[in-house]
């Protein structure tokens, strides 16, 4: 369909439609109480990377990260988001080989360019979700001995390298800027209902933006045509229909300095999470203190005395013990503000995914069955970690059950005893509280490790030559 400054042309191919369909379109198109608006239309979001989904992959990750003093229940949260977020990782690379992430000249949807030279609307959740984990991988990789030290690490420290090159590749792409997909298309809006719908109204002469407000498209019961728009091929998009773009907070978060401060926010957020990402690599094999000591022996030398003589000894000796110093600091620093970097991350991404559609409603299987699959996989960590308990108390109660039904009253009274409420309760509350309880002990143990790194920092400082040739 497209207008005309004196009417409406409508051209289709009669063996390729629905009749129906043209003849529905036709009479609300003639209904004098209809108007037509343009319209934008886009690929939705796919279903697995949903807001449920989503959500329950922040959790996970968080949760593995608290409670990593607990290999049995962090290896279980962790393996689920791990796999979820290598995935997208995999998903990143894909997109990268199909799509060419330019952008609409000035900004504005042009009609005749292809999908494939822009972005596919998968692309901000897998950064979102990609960022999420590189913030997470300082404290994976160097907050937690338990995992440190044990045959996890080989596994952590591998996942962290597909995360980090994931995410620099998607810097790369859109290091000049890229924009959504939006089809342009009509659509038949009705009067009635509000001031603002009215045919004659001045808002008809405005962008197509308006029709992307949800409140205007409710009110006005606009109609759905994005489904029967002709549309060129997407790569992995293969039988997906476009579908109204709608925002539902106001117009300037679609084209307005809001949004664009917060897309700027979040490149930058992106550049400080690959540096800060690779510093959590290279201290997965060794300490914040080791790497500064590398640091400064690579940029000064091998030199004995700790007062250079030269001019030129001396302001190498300055350049090396200012680098190692302020990389050394960035690094701790990111390790105790890893956590609401990670909030930070999570709020901004969200606030820019909230203009874009979803593939799925809340209610699809594809939202709530990898939260089912989750308590699956938190059942059988439960599993593996008290069988040999629960195997104990049937066997106990299983004894108790068939002494106590012997006729000889001595076996009888030799059934053992089962547990008790009280002994069921009490060692149920301790195992609750027993995650809880290691988050504490790792806020006192980080508490201790910073005042331990503040005292080395401080020997290092006054004397970074003998300390660095240890």
């Amino acid at each position: 369909m497209s207008l005309h400054a004196n009417g409406t042309q409508l051209i289709y191919n009669s063996t390729s439609h629905n009749l129906t369909w043209i003849q529905h379109l036709i009479q609300r198109t003639l209904d004098e109480k209809g108007y037509q608006m343009r319209m934008f239309c886009t690929y939705p979001v796919s279903g697995q990377y949903g807001p449920l989904p989503r959500a329950l992959y922040y959790i996970l990750l968080l949760a593995g990260v608290l409670w990593r003093g607990h290999p049995w229940i962090a290896v279980a949260y962790l393996g689920v988001a791990m796999t979820y977020s290598a995935s997208a990782a995999v998903h990143a690379f894909a997109l990268i080989a199909r799509y060419r992430f330019g952008r609409y000249p000035n900004w504005v949807p042009t009609p005749g360019i292809r999908p494939s030279d822009l972005m596919d609307a998968d692309w901000m959740p897998i950064g979102t979700i990609l960022r999420s984990a590189g913030i997470m991988l300082t404290p994976l990789l160097n907050w937690s001995s338990a995992l440190h030290h044990s045959r996890r690490k080989t596994v952590l420290v591998a996942w962290g390298a597909l995360i980090w090159v994931a995410i620099v590749a998607q810097m790369l792409a859109v290091r000049r800027g890229s924009s959504l997909y939006l089809g342009e298309t009509t659509t038949t809006c009705f009067t009635g209902g509000a001031e603002y719908c009215a045919a004659s109204d001045t808002w008809r002469s405005k962008p197509a933006y308006l029709t992307a407000l949800k409140p205007y498209w409710v009110n006005c019961r606009c109609r759905d045509t994005c489904s029967q728009m002709s549309h060129t091929h997407a790569p992995y998009r293969e039988g997906t229909n476009l579908v109204p773009y709608h925002v539902n907070t106001s117009a300037r978060m679609v084209i307005g300095s809001e949004f664009l401060r917060v897309a700027y926010f979040s490149f930058l957020l992106g550049i400080f999470v690959i540096i800060q990402g690779f510093l959590a690599l290279i201290q997965a094999r060794w300490t914040q203190g080791t790497v500064r000591s590398l640091i400064f022996r690579r940029l000064y030398g091998r030199h004995s005395s700790s007062a250079p003589d030269s001019r030129r000894q001396r302001v190498r000796f300055q350049v090396a013990k200012s680098t190692a110093w302020l990389l050394y600091l960035f690094a701790v620093v990111m390790s105790v503000f890893c956590p609401p970097l990670f909030v930070c991350n999570l709020v901004l991404n969200e606030i820019r995914l909230a203009h874009l559609p979803r593939g799925e409603p809340f209610g699809a299987v594809g939202q709530w069955a990898p939260c089912v699959s989750a308590v699956f996989v938190l059942f059988a960590a439960l599993i593996q970690r008290y069988e040999e308990l629960a195997i104990k108390w049937i066997r106990r109660g299983g004894r108790h059950f068939y002494m106590r039904l012997s006729r000889s009253p001595a076996r009888r009274e030799a059934a053992p005893p089962l547990p008790g409420v009280g002994e069921v309760v009490k060692f149920a509350g301790s195992q609750l509280l027993l995650p809880f309880r290691g988050i504490y002990l790792q806020l006192v143990d980080g508490r201790k490790r910073l005042m331990q790194e503040r005292r080395q920092s401080s020997d290092w400082y006054e004397d970074p030559v003998g300390q660095s040739m240890r």
